[in-house]
């Protein structure tokens, strides 16, 4: 409060002494509130808004808020400008790094213009990896079953790792278009395409990281096994 003061009085002091510009009106913080839900549109407990002053999200939020309560609902107050917004579910009291088993997320970021906005209303839609996998399944769509074991590069078989699939070998979006569950303790996963051309990779991280390349090429025409693939950079 005192140096809000003292901004003010060298403001006048400025204005009646040099005949500067009087000073501009105190910019008011943005309110930004809304709904986390989950994929049947109910209220989602234990959610959390994380906002970012860039693209950059892969580290700590530059705001993040409360936990929602049983509404779902949650609340915001950040200065005006751009932000890229992602609501997360932790069952860890850590608020960086890694989702777990478990942990649900939004996907990607969302672009909020608040720099002449006083309340901003923004719903999240938050799933886990198993949810996520369902999501992006078509109504009426065939799919076909790949199924195989993710190893690391001495063919040793990787746990709570997942496969990626686009039709792309450098996905459009931070989520490509489909994933696998987790995999077992054996390695093992078991995912579900259309017929058609995609490049798979394999991550631990979830969301993967940005920009990722898919670079296992294979061609579904119905169900395949033994589709075994190398994660050449396993993450901590």
């Amino acid at each position: 409060m005192k140096q809000i003061l003292l901004n003010v009085i060298i403001c006048l002091l400025s204005f009646v002494l040099f005949g500067a510009s009087p000073c501009p009106a105190e910019t008011k913080d943005v309110e930004l509130r809304g709904r986390v839900i989950d994929i049947m549109t109910q209220p989602v407990a234990g959610a959390e808004v994380y906002l970012y002053d860039s693209r950059q999200v892969k580290r700590p939020a530059d705001f993040i808020s409360q936990k929602t309560k049983t509404d779902g609902a949650y609340r915001l107050t950040v200065p005006p400008g751009v932000y890229w917004a992602v609501a997360i579910v932790r069952q860890t009291d850590s608020s960086f790094g890694p989702l777990q088993v478990g942990d649900k997320h939004s996907g990607e970021p969302l672009i909020l213009d608040l720099k002449d906005k006083k309340i901003k209303e923004m719903d999240f839609t938050v799933m886990d990896l198993r949810d996520a996998v369902r999501h992006s399944r078509k109504r009426g769509e065939e799919l076909f079953e790949i199924q195989g074991r993710i190893l690391d590069t001495d063919e040793n078989p990787v746990a709570m790792a997942y496969v990626l699939a686009d039709s792309s070998s450098t996905p459009a979006t931070d989520i490509p278009q489909y994933l696998s569950a987790w995999t077992d303790i054996e390695g093992n996963y078991t995912m579900f395409l259309p017929a058609g051309e995609f490049y798979l990779g394999t991550s631990t991280l979830m969301p993967p990281p940005p920009k990722e390349e898919l670079s296992h090429f294979i061609e579904v025409v119905g169900d395949m096994q033994g589709v075994d693939l190398v994660l050449q950079n396993p993450q901590e």
